[in-house]
């Protein structure tokens, strides 16, 4: 994939404040990459982490999951969520738990960062849901790292990416970035992820999202229809979190009734209903909103 074969910035490449993949995250990637490995292997393996084990309990509970029941144990969590959910849910909760929650770094705001990245991923789940497709969990760890690559820059590039934060009030768009850096913010994340050996679904998708232009390029055609997906998850993100909601809102409107055939009044429907999941991911993850 040509797109992430950028040169990336010596710094980066061997910047040693790069975060790294927490201990329990590549164990969960093993234990997923393993054919005979079974659902109390996964249990067992998260129960050594107890905060990361608290946190995947309580999500099986929460309306983003939850079937009404009380679920207490992970064993019954892992079995109620399946593999694939909590590998991916494992993943995104390990790799945020190991970040910076707030305060700001520069001219880079965490507050901001984590409040879009949880926009984001929830948009991502629910657009998912809306259109029937089965890769919500893959949309929503995808979401919840769409702009991982800018914190990435504000801690390691942060003479380089100062002045373009400085340019666009804090919040650079991947055009500004290319323009002023010769890369991008999800180059940088692309190349990291799939460094740390996650799945290509996830890295590909993370470096394609903000050119879905270039979709097209994409042979597995379940990662264009994520990368798709998450196109449309940042355009709610924009409606959500930018000042001018009014063109992302009529882009979001006319590419859902493209692509889908999904109603204007739908699409509402769906950006309204996000408040209560970002509310509830931000308390599992710790998150203060702005």
């Amino acid at each position: 994939l040509n797109l992430f074969d950028k040169e990336l910035p010596a710094a980066l490449t061997r910047a040693d404040s790069l975060p790294s993949l927490p201990a329990v995250a590549i164990e969960v990637l093993r234990i997923s990459q393993d054919e005979d490995a079974t659902l109390d292997d996964m249990a067992g393996c998260l129960s050594r982490d107890p905060a990361l084990a608290a946190k995947l309990l309580k999500l099986a509970n929460s309306s983003l999951f939850g079937g009404g029941k009380s679920v207490t144990t992970l064993q019954r969590a892992t079995m109620l969520l399946g593999m694939k959910t909590v590998k991916l849910m494992a993943l995104s909760f390990s790799l945020a738990g190991a970040l910076p929650k707030k305060g700001k770094q520069g001219g880079f705001s965490f507050t901001e960062y984590w409040h879009r990245s949880l926009v984001c991923a929830i948009a991502a789940r629910s657009l998912a849901r809306l259109t029937k497709s089965p890769q919500g969990d893959e949309a929503f760890l995808c979401g919840l790292f769409a702009h991982f690559g800018k914190l990435v820059l504000a801690r390691c590039l942060p003479e380089q990416y100062e002045p373009v934060l400085a340019e666009s009030s804090g919040w650079p768009a991947v055009a500004l970035e290319e323009e002023r850096l010769g890369f991008s913010s999800t180059d940088v994340c692309a190349s990291l992820l799939k460094g740390w050996d996650l799945p290509e679904l996830i890295y590909v998708t993370v470096g394609y999202w903000s050119h879905p232009e270039r979709a097209a390029e994409v042979s597995d055609g379940s990662t264009r229809r994520l990368v798709d997906l998450l196109a449309l998850a940042h355009l709610a993100e924009c409606v959500l979190c930018d000042a001018d909601k009014g063109a992302p809102l009529a882009r979001l409107h006319a590419e859902m009734e493209r692509q889908f055939g999904t109603q204007a009044g739908e699409v509402d429907a769906l950006l309204v209903g996000l408040e209560a999941g970002i509310g509830e991911t931000a308390e599992l993850l710790a998150i203060q909103l702005p």
